[in-house]
């Protein structure tokens, strides 16, 4: 135990509860006073120290008990020590999400964005002949291509459904003109 210096103190305990053998660091500023029994099977943090108490068991049989009490400050240290490690770790590859979230979501959003723009001018002007351009081949692209298509329908659409009003404007126009000739013609006739 000597070669170990987290052990601070250690203990061997028969069956019994006598002490059969012990082990106390000197070199330690304070020294801890062993327990005068044995405790409870377990581990447990006691002012800075872990204590461990584990039964010997042979066959089955319960033998005795050892008792190691192991200084927890190098513990510490190395807890610490992962900490900031993490922290060293954790807080370039936090920025590196960061920098790469807010690139990959102006590549999405600033699409979506335009896309709402020209939407909301479409629905506001009426104006079917406005056109998105198509930046890349993903399903952002898709979707502009798709919106784009669609006005063109609907601009072809209204283009069908003016002509078809104009022909008809003409045909309900030539009616009249035929009419009145008509009228003019039975009132002649009528005259006559």
């Amino acid at each position: 135990l000597r070669a170990r210096h987290e052990i601070v103190s250690a203990c061997v305990y028969t069956k019994y509860g006598n002490v059969l053998a012990q082990y106390q660091r000197t070199n330690r500023v304070r020294n801890v006073a062993l327990p005068a029994a044995p405790g409870r099977a377990g581990y447990s943090f006691s002012r800075g120290n872990l204590v461990l108490f584990q039964p010997v068991v042979r066959d089955g049989e319960p033998l005795g008990m050892v008792y190691l009490m192991s200084d927890s400050r190098d513990l510490d240290a190395r807890l610490w020590q992962y900490a900031l490690i993490s922290l060293m770790v954790f807080i370039p590859a936090l920025l590196a999400a960061i920098l790469l979230s807010s690139r990959l979501q102006r590549m999405v959003t600033e699409p979506v964005r335009e896309l709402v723009r020209i939407t909301r001018a479409v629905a506001r002007d009426r104006n079917y002949a406005i056109r998105l351009p198509k930046r890349s081949s993903d399903e952002i692209g898709a979707l502009i291509e798709g919106f784009n298509e669609m006005l063109s329908q609907i601009q072809e659409r209204d283009a069908n459904l003016e002509r078809r009003v104009e022909e008809r404007t003409a045909q309900l126009q030539q009616e009249n003109v035929d009419r009145r000739r008509a009228e003019e013609a039975l009132r002649a006739s009528q005259a006559l």
